[in-house]
C-alpha cells in the first residue's frame, strides 16, 4: 500500500513539473539594462536552449505608460544566442530620471517559448557623485553644497506641498523625482533638443520628473524654481483623471508663478506696461502654450500670474478649488470658470482687465497680417520659465548679438553695403571716362 502511494505522489509530481520543464526549456543566463547617459540605453541578453532560439522580441515603454513599444534585435539563431538592441537616446530623447519597463520574449524551434518578468531600470546622469533625500513622496537628487543644501531644497519641496494641500486639499498620488544641477552646463546635457536659451529648468508632469540648475548658495532660486516646477506636477496629479482633464496654461502657469516664494515684481510692470498701451494678451489665447519669443513669453507669465491672483481675491477659497475641480472633469476653459465662478473666460478676462490702468499710450497699429504668424504654435519647455530677473545674462545685450569677425553682423552688413556702393559708383565713373 505504502509502496502504491509513493507511486502516485511520483507520478503526481512529474505531471506537475512537466510544464514547467518544457517552459524551461529556454534558459536566460543574463539579462540587464545599461545607463549610458547622455548617449544611449543599452539592453543586453544572453540565452540558451536545446534547439535553436530562433525568435527574440523586447518591449519596452517610458515612465508608467502601458503602451510597450516592440523591438526585434538582430542576432544569430542558436542553442546559445547574445543579443543587444541599444536607443541612441541623442536621437531617441530621453529625460534624465525616467523609469523604464521591459521584458523579453524568447521562443525556439521545438516550440518553447519564455517570457521575462517585467523589470525596471532608471536611466540617470551617472557624472556626478550624486546625494538623494525622498519626503512625501519626492526624491531630491543633487551633488554640489552637500547635506545643507539638500535639507534647504527638501524644506522647499515640504512648503510647497503644504501649500497645495491648503488651497486645494490635495496631495500628491504618484513619486516625482527632482534634479538639480548646480549650474546650467552641467545641465544642458539633460535637456532635450533645442532648449530655449533662457531655460533655467524644466518639469514633465507626465513623468514626474523635475530637472533644474541652482547653485548651492543661491537661496532665492531654491525658493523660485522648486515651488514653481513642483507646482506643475502636483496640478497635473490632481487634475488627470478618467475623464481626461486638464488646465488652460493661464492657471497652471499662474499657480506656479504665484507659488514662488521670491517676488517677482517686474512681472506686473510687464502686465501695467501692457495694459496702457494695450498690448495685453486675450485671456481666451493664453489657454494655449506660450510664445517662443522672450519679451512675449514673460508677459504671459505675468498676465497669468496676476489672472490667478485676481480670482484668488475676488472669489472665495471654495470656488477657486470648485475650478481645478471643473477642470479635473475635462470641462473647457470656459465651461471651468462658469460653472466655479459663474463668468465666461471673457467675462473673467473683462473684469480683471477693469483693475488694470487704462489704455493711455497706445502702441502703433500694425498693418494686419493676411496669414497667421509661422510660431503661432511655438511652445516654452512644458513648466520652464524664464530666469527670475530681466538684464541678466540670458537678457540679450551688444555683448550677445551676433558677430561676424568680431564685429557686430549689423555693423558689418553696414560697412559691407557701403563698400559696394562706392565700388559701383567708381566703375561707373571709370566706364565714362573710357567713353570719353
Amino acid at each position: 500500500m505504502r509502496r502504491l502511494l509513493l507511486l502516485c505522489l511520483l507520478l503526481l509530481a512529474g505531471l506537475l513539473a512537466a510544464p514547467h520543464a518544457a517552459a524551461a526549456g529556454i534558459s536566460i543566463l543574463r539579462n540587464e539594462a545599461l545607463s549610458d547617459f547622455p548617449v544611449a540605453l543599452r539592453f543586453e541578453l544572453e540565452a540558451s536552449s536545446a534547439t535553436p532560439i530562433t525568435d527574440v522580441l523586447l518591449l519596452y515603454t517610458e515612465g508608467s505608460g502601458e503602451t510597450l513599444v516592440e523591438v526585434r534585435p538582430e542576432f544569430d539563431p542558436g542553442t546559445t544566442i547574445e543579443v543587444s538592441y541599444e536607443r541612441d537616446t541623442q536621437i531617441y530623447f530621453l529625460p534624465t530620471g525616467i523609469t523604464i519597463r521591459y521584458k523579453w520574449v524568447l521562443s525556439d524551434e521545438a516550440g518553447n517559448t519564455v517570457e521575462t518578468p517585467l523589470q525596471e531600470v532608471r536611466y540617470e546622469d551617472q557624472r556626478f557623485d550624486w546625494q538623494e533625500l525622498t519626503e512625501r513622496n519626492v526624491t531630491v537628487r543633487w551633488y554640489e553644497g552637500g547635506d545643507v543644501f539638500g535639507r534647504k531644497l527638501m524644506s522647499a519641496v515640504v512648503r510647497t506641498l503644504d501649500r497645495f494641500k491648503e488651497q486645494f486639499g490635495r496631495e500628491l498620488t504618484q513619486p516625482v523625482r527632482i534634479t538639480i544641477y548646480a549650474n546650467v552646463d552641467d545641465m544642458r546635457a539633460a535637456l532635450g533638443p533645442n532648449p530655449r536659451e533662457w531655460i533655467g529648468g524644466e518639469a514633465r508632469p507626465d513623468l514626474g520628473l523635475i530637472i533644474g540648475a541652482i547653485d548651492p548658495d543661491d537661496d532665492a532660486e531654491i525658493g523660485r524654481l522648486i515651488p514653481h516646477e513642483l507646482s506643475h506636477i502636483v496640478l497635473h496629479q490632481a487634475a488627470e483623471t478618467p475623464y481626461g482633464g486638464s488646465t488652460p496654461y493661464w492657471f497652471d502657469e499662474g499657480l506656479a508663478v504665484l507659488n514662488e516664494e521670491v517676488s517677482e515684481p517686474y512681472l506686473d510692470q510687464l502686465v501695467e506696461e501692457a495694459a496702457r498701451t494695450g498690448q495685453l494678451i486675450p485671456l481666451e489665447a493664453l489657454a494655449s502654450p506660450f510664445p517662443a519669443d522672450y519679451e512675449k513669453a514673460l508677459l504671459s507669465y505675468g498676465q497669468s500670474a496676476s489672472i490667478v491672483r485676481f480670482i484668488q481675491e475676488t472669489y472665495n477659497r471654495d470656488q477657486f478649488a470648485a475650478l481645478l475641480e471643473q477642470f479635473s472633469t475635462g470641462a473647457t476653459p470656459n465651461e471651468a470658470t462658469l460653472a466655479a465662478l459663474g463668468v465666461t473666460v471673457e467675462q473673467l478676462d473683462q473684469q480683471w482687465r477693469q483693475t488694470l490702468p487704462p489704455v493711455t499710450d497706445p502702441a502703433p497699429t500694425a498693418t494686419p497680417a493676411l496669414h497667421a504668424p509661422a510660431d503661432r504654435f511655438d511652445v516654452t519647455t512644458s513648466g520652464v520659465r524664464p530666469p527670475a530677473q530681466p538684464g541678466g545674462e540670458n537678457t540679450p545685450s551688444p555683448g550677445n548679438l551676433p558677430v561676424i569677425g568680431g564685429i557686430p553682423t549689423a555693423w558689418f552688413l553696414a560697412g559691407l553695403a557701403l563698400g559696394l556702393g562706392l565700388l559701383l559708383t567708381g566703375v561707373v565713373l571709370i566706364v565714362r571716362a573710357i567713353r570719353q
